[in-house]
């Protein structure tokens, strides 16, 4: 079972995916229990297949649906668990969680890379395994904070990660059910 993030698409008016057809995509991808979430690239799917042929699956078929005219729709696959993992940072506390974004990766920020960032407010970053998260205490609208990793990533809040974790659950309970 995977939650799949899916970055460039829906996004600037560029890479319109209905979430219609991203169900469709992986349906026809041979994924099982295919739930959308919100209009921004979010999957929950059940597939015996490993995450890196899951993952190149997903993207071979998003890059034939979209063309080449598309910013190539990049996928960043996880588990329940590695979001209750995010989900558990301790250091996020009573923070907003929809002020505090994981940015997802493929590998790791190297910690010269992060150490580089120097927020020009209030926000903090922490390294979290394969994400970055950062909390904007004044909005993400009103940060100046730029990072250097943007183009080979993709966010999400709290909220949404959450609302993911929990998808992912009810997944694993109807398939563990039969």
């Amino acid at each position: 079972m995977f939650a799949a993030f899916l970055r460039a698409v829906n996004v600037g008016g560029t890479g319109k995916l209905p979430m219609a057809d991203l169900t469709r995509l992986c349906t026809d991808a041979g994924f099982v229990g295919v739930t959308t979430y919100i209009q921004s690239g979010n999957v929950v799917f059940a597939t015996a297949i490993p995450a890196a042929a899951a993952k190149a699956r997903l993207e071979a078929a998003l890059a034939a649906h979209m063309g080449a005219g598309s910013l190539g729709a990049q996928v960043f696959l996880r588990t329940r668990p590695e979001l209750e993992a995010l989900l558990d940072a301790p250091w996020i506390g009573p923070a907003d969680p929809s002020r505090v974004l994981a940015y997802f990766l493929d590998a790791p920020v190297a910690p010269a890379e992060l150490a580089a960032i120097r927020p020009p407010g209030r926000e903090e970053l922490r390294a979290a395994g394969r994400e970055v998260l950062v909390r904007y205490p004044d909005g993400l609208g009103s940060s100046k904070l730029r990072l250097p990793f943007l183009g080979r990533a993709t966010g999400r809040n709290m909220n949404t990660v959450r609302k993911m974790a929990t998808l992912a659950a009810a997944l694993e309970a109807t398939l563990a059910a039969g």
